[in-house]
């Protein structure tokens, strides 16, 4: 039996490198695929991408040739959008579409963020991502890490706090589980709900102790979800 593939996508300012440690957890018929952007990881000698427009780009050029296999979604933060927009492209193109799409720590893409930061000076930038939490204790006292990271969160933030949907009615026939940190003060219960829209299908919320990075500690529990929801399709 093929095995089925879990596409990863990551938040504002991550690497593939943050989902690695999932692979020994997930179940024997489940591949990872943690995605690379440019400008990070594998990819770190090509420019950085500024626009959802050119990340969705790069994106399905480098996975649309894996989607005529049984596949999944994963996404946290900026990675739902991403899924969402990877799935407009999947429809228009009349591609296979994902057994099952897995959100998680962000509200529909048709809830825009009016908190924009990306433009700050680095010194300010710096104080609203520590507010957000999610980095290693000692990072932003270490220059040489600065001086790779904050171009790539820059980049990233720039992405996201100017994205636009670019089409409000793309539905999908897919189950979707979401998942959320319940101190998060960038989602709400009912504003997570409303993922059931996107999709004719079942819509599942799973809320966890923590805040906006609870999948940092509860990403076990998400595994197990996963797995579960990998053997009923």
């Amino acid at each position: 039996m093929s095995k089925k593939k879990l596409f990863c996508f990551p938040y504002a300012g991550g690497s593939a490198s943050v989902y690695l440690k999932w692979k020994r957890h997930l179940s024997p018929n489940i591949e990872l695929h943690p995605v690379e952007l440019p400008g990070r990881g594998r990819r770190l000698a090509e420019p950085l991408l500024t626009s959802m427009n050119d990340i969705i780009d790069d994106l399905y050029n480098n996975i649309k040739k894996d989607l005529d296999n049984d596949y999944m979604f994963f996404g946290h933060s900026m990675g739902t959008a991403m899924i969402y927009e990877l799935m407009v492209r999947i429809h228009k193109d009349n591609k296979n579409k994902p057994l099952y799409i897995f959100l998680s720590g962000r509200n529909p893409p048709h809830f825009k963020s009016t908190h924009h930061i990306c433009d700050l000076p680095d010194k300010d930038f710096i104080e609203e991502i520590k507010d957000v939490g999610g980095t290693p204790a000692g990072f932003f006292e270490n220059k040489e890490l600065l001086e790779v990271f904050l171009p790539i969160l820059k980049a990233d933030y720039k992405a996201i706090e100017n994205y636009e949907i670019s089409q409000h009615d793309c539905k999908w026939d897919v189950n979707l589980a979401v998942f959320n940190g319940i101190l998060d003060e960038y989602t709400s219960d009912e504003d997570l709900r409303k993922w059931g829209d996107y999709t004719t299908a079942q819509c599942e919320l799973f809320n966890y102790e923590g805040g906006h990075f609870f999948i940092n500690d509860k990403y076990l529990e998400i595994i197990d979800i996963i797995n579960k929801k990998c053997l009923s399709v």
